[in-house]
């Protein structure tokens, strides 16, 4: 014990003397009158030292955003969501530590974030962009070990394909026009929309 702590016998300061491991420490410090060595007393000290957890658990920005053509088919890869690591840790700690899980969102369950390699990729093919552009999920991601957790929103943008035929306003259009008409009169406007950009 003495070659990881020491007491200033002045001011009675308990000090670290030495790097030391995690674990629980205890030792009796003694305080003795010095007009007299008869008298004396004693207290117990408890020291835990543990080992800190990262200071630092954050995405690389608080908002995501990514882009997918729509009708993407299932397993779709769509981006990795990053995170920074922190100074003092090895990033080699992480592997098999971190767990992502999609928490809020209208359509969470359109996607999916896979621990080991922080892929987020599509897990259905409904993302039809005519019904919407884009969808917003929060990510969050936990560092087991210390039971750190950090969230990010997510906005996957759900790119335009030119999959939707043009559709007339009608079915059939009819008008009736005199056989004195002269050449270039208006007949008809026929009008057509397309869902598509």
């Amino acid at each position: 014990i003495s070659s990881i702590f020491q007491i200033n016998s002045e001011t009675g300061a308990v000090f670290l003397s030495s790097l030391s491991s995690p674990g629980d420490y205890s030792f009796i410090i003694k305080a003795i009158d010095t007009g007299n060595q008869l008298l004396n007393n004693s207290a117990l000290v408890q020291v835990t030292i543990f080992e800190p957890g990262p200071k630092v658990l954050e995405f690389s920005e608080s908002s995501l955003n990514f882009s997918v053509p729509e009708n993407s088919p299932g397993g779709t890869f769509i981006g990795t969501v990053e995170l920074l690591i922190p100074i003092l840790l090895d990033p080699a700690d992480y592997i098999g530590n971190l767990h992502f899980e999609i928490v809020g969102g209208g359509e969470a369950d359109y996607f999916h974030i896979f621990d080991d390699n922080a892929s987020l990729v599509l897990v259905n093919n409904f993302l039809d962009r005519e019904n919407s552009d884009s969808h917003v999920i929060l990510a969050q991601a936990t560092f087991q070990d210390y039971n750190v957790s950090a969230s990010a929103y997510v906005t996957i943008e759900v790119s335009d394909e030119n999959d939707n035929e043009p559709q007339f306003t009608k079915s059939v259009y009819s008008k009736t026009i005199s056989t004195s008409s002269e050449v270039g009169a208006s007949v008809v406007t026929v009008h057509a929309d397309d869902d598509d950009e």
